[in-house]
C-alpha cells in the first residue's frame, strides 16, 4: 500500500521554495460563488468563509498549493463543493504556520481546520487527492457541536472522496469531564456524505476520545480501503469509529492496516445488515479488544482479518483479547492469535454479549480454544512478524504472509461471496482454489498436500481403523481434526509408526511433522 507520507511533502515544498520565487496570497474574509487559490502559498489571515451565491459554487485548490494558517483560523465552506485534486508530483498541503506548545490549549498555535458543511439535500461535493491536512485542533473555546473532527469537519455532502489523502498530528482534544462524544475525529468527521470513499489515505498521531483518526457516520454508503492507522491516541476507534444506521447501504471496509495506535483500535457500531469488514491487519494496538462492534442484532459481514499481538485489557470486566461484540455478526475465516494482556497464549480471544443475539463463528485461527466448525488452534505462521504485544513492539516492515507450512493456507470457508481480487498485498485473493484464513493469500502453496513432503509417507490413504506413517529421521508429530482439536501427540515419533485410529470418527485431519528447521503437513482421510 503506497501512502503519501508527511515528511516527504515537506521535502519536497522546502526543495521547490529554494529553487524558485514564491508566488504567495493572503485570503480572509467571506467570499462567494466560485473560489480559486492557484499559488504556491495561501496564507490565511483570518478565517475564511466561503458561500454559495445563486449558483453551484465551489472550492477550487490547484495542484502544489500550499495553505498555511497564520493564526489559529477556519477555512469554512458552507453549501459549496470542494476540489482539492492534488498529484503525486504537486501535492496539496494545509497546515499551520505557529506549532509552538501545540499540545496545549493555546489558541496560540495550530489552526482550526476545515469545516465544510451543506444543508441537507444540496448537491454539494467534495473530492481530495494527494493532500495533506496537519496540525488542526479543538480547545476549550471551541462550541461543543463543533468539537468533532479536528482536521476536516464535514456534514452533508452528497459525494465525497478522499485518495492519497495524508491526516497526521490533527487534535480533538477531551475538554470535559467525561469522554463523550463530542471531541472524536481527530483527523476526520464526516456526519451524513451520501456516498463515501476513503482510499489508500495515511492517518497518523492524530487525536480524539472517539475516533482519533476517523469517525464516519449517518445512514449512508461508505467504502474505506487501502488506508493505513498507525500511532493515534485516545479511548475508542483510535484508528477509526463508525456509526451507520439501519436505512444505509452496507459499508464495506477492506485492505486497511491498522497498527501502533494507543486505544481501542476499531469500533463497528453497524445497525445495518449487510456490512463487510475484511482482509485488514489489526496489530500492535493497546487498548480494548482491538475490534468491537454492534448495537443492535445485525448480520454483518467480518472475514479475513489478520488480529494478532494486540495489548488489549478486555471490556467491561470481560476479558477478551481480540474480538467483542454485541449482535449477530458472521465471524469467519480471520487469524485472531495472542491478544490479551499477555504472552501465555491462554486468553480467551473473542466473546460477546448474548442478550442481543448470538454471532456465527467458523473457520478462524484463535489461540485460545472456541468449539466451533473449521477453526484452527496452531501457530499461524507469520514470515516476519512482530515480537510482543502492543505498540512498544510496532513494526511497521512487519510481513504477515503466511509461511509455506502455515496450517491457514487453503483452510478458510469460500461460503460467503464478497471476496476482494487482491490481497492486503495486492496478491490474487483465492489462490489454489481455497481462501486461506486471514488477510494475506499464501502465493506459493496451491494446497495442503503440496506442501514440503519430501520424507513422510503416510497409508492407506483414506484409511479407516490404522494410520501408518514412514519417515526418513525422527520428529514431533500432531494430529488435529477438521474442527482444529489436537487428537494426537507424540514429541519424537519412531521412523515407522502406526497409530490406531479405530476410535477416531470419520472425516479429514491434518499431521503437522516439526523439527528445528522445518515443518510438514499431511491431510488423512478417515473412512
Amino acid at each position: 500500500m503506497k501512502k503519501v507520507k508527511l515528511y516527504s511533502i515537506f521535502a519536497f515544498l522546502f526543495i521547490l521554495t529554494g529553487l524558485q520565487a514564491q508566488n504567495v496570497i493572503e485570503v480572509s474574509g467571506t467570499y462567494y460563488g466560485n473560489v480559486t487559490w492557484e499559488a504556491d502559498t495561501v496564507k490565511i489571515v483570518g478565517n475564511v468563509l466561503i458561500e454559495k451565491d445563486d449558483n453551484p459554487s465551489k472550492l477550487v485548490v490547484a495542484p502544489g498549493t500550499y495553505v498555511e494558517a497564520q493564526g489559529y483560523y477556519r477555512i469554512t465552506v458552507h453549501n459549496c463543493s470542494v476540489f482539492a485534486e492534488g498529484t503525486e508530483d504537486a501535492p496539496i498541503v494545509f497546515t499551520a504556520h505557529d506549532l509552538t506548545n501545540f499540545d496545549d490549549q493555546s489558541y496560540e498555535s495550530g489552526w482550526q481546520g476545515f469545516f465544510v458543511v451543506s444543508e441537507p439535500n444540496m448537491n454539494d461535493s467534495l473530492v481530495m487527492d494527494y493532500c495533506t491536512i496537519s496540525y488542526a485542533k479543538v480547545t476549550d473555546g471551541t462550541p461543543e457541536d463543533e468539537r468533532n473532527g479536528a482536521g476536516l469537519h464535514l456534514y452533508n455532502k452528497k459525494y465525497c472522496r478522499m485518495s492519497h489523502c495524508t491526516l497526521s498530528n490533527n487534535h480533538a482534544y477531551n475538554t470535559g469531564a467525561t469522554q463523550m462524544p463530542g471531541n472524536g475525529g481527530g483527523g476526520v468527521y464526516m456526519m451524513n456524505p451520501g456516498i463515501c470513499v476513503i482510499e489508500y489515505c495515511y492517518f497518523t498521531h492524530n487525536y480524539g476520545c472517539w475516533g482519533s483518526g476517523m469517525i464516519l457516520s449517518g445512514n449512508r454508503t461508505f467504502n474505506i480501503h487501502d488506508c493505513e492507522f498507525v500511532a493515534n491516541n485516545g479511548t475508542y476507534g483510535t484508528a477509526f469509529y463508525m456509526h451507520i444506521g439501519s436505512s444505509a447501504a452496507g459499508p464495506n471496509v477492506y485492505n486497511n492496516y491498522v497498527h501502533g495506535n494507543h486505544g481501542q483500535a476499531v469500533y463497528l457500531s453497524w445497525d445495518v445488515k449487510t456490512g463487510r469488514f475484511h482482509d485488514n491487519i489489526i496489530v500492535n494496538n493497546e487498548g480494548e479488544p482491538p475490534l468491537m462492534g454492534g448495537t443492535s442484532p445485525n448480520k454483518s459481514l467480518w472475514y479475513n482479518n489478520t488480529i494478532v499481538l494486540n495489548k488489549s485489557c478486555g471490556f467491561m470486566g470481560i476479558q477478551c483479547g481480540g474480538i467483542f461484540t454485541v449482535g449477530e455478526q458472521i465471524i469467519f475465516n480471520n487469524i485472531i492469535y495472542a491478544n490479551g494482556n499477555s504472552l501465555s497464549f491462554g486468553e480467551k480471544q473473542f466473546d460477546f454479549d448474548p442478550v442481543n443475539g448470538n454471532p456465527t463463528f467458523f473457520n478462524n485461527c484463535v489461540s485460545y480454544y472456541h468449539n466451533n466448525p473449521g477453526n484452527v488452534f496452531d501457530e499461524p505462521e507469520f514470515v516476519d512478524p512482530a515480537f510482543g504485544l502492543g505498540p512498544d513492539y510496532d513494526y511497521p516492515d512487519a510481513d504477515w504472509s503466511l509461511r509455506d507450512y502455515s496450517p491457514c493456507i487453503n483452510a478458510g470457508s469460500m461460503d460467503q461471496s464478497g471476496y476482494p481480487a487482491t490481497d492486503i498485498y495486492g496478491n490474487p485473493r483465492v489462490f489454489g482454489g481455497t481462501i486461506d484464513i486471514g488477510a494475506v493469500e499464501n502465493q506459493h502453496v496451491d494446497g495442503i498436500d503440496d506442501l514440503e513432503t519430501s520424507g513422510v509417507e503416510i497409508f492407506p490413504n483414506p484409511g479407516s481403523n490404522k494410520l501408518t506413517i514412514i519417515m526418513l529421521e525422527n520428529t514431533e508429530l500432531s494430529i488435529y481434526d477438521v474442527s482444529g482439536k489436537l487428537v494426537y501427540l507424540d514429541k519424537n515419533i519412531d521412523v515407522i509408526t502406526e497409530i490406531d485410529t479405530e476410535s477416531w470418527i470419520s472425516g479429514v485431519y491434518f499431521l503437522r511433522f516439526s523439527n528445528e528447521n522445518n515443518s510438514t503437513i499431511k491431510k488423512w482421510i478417515k473412512l
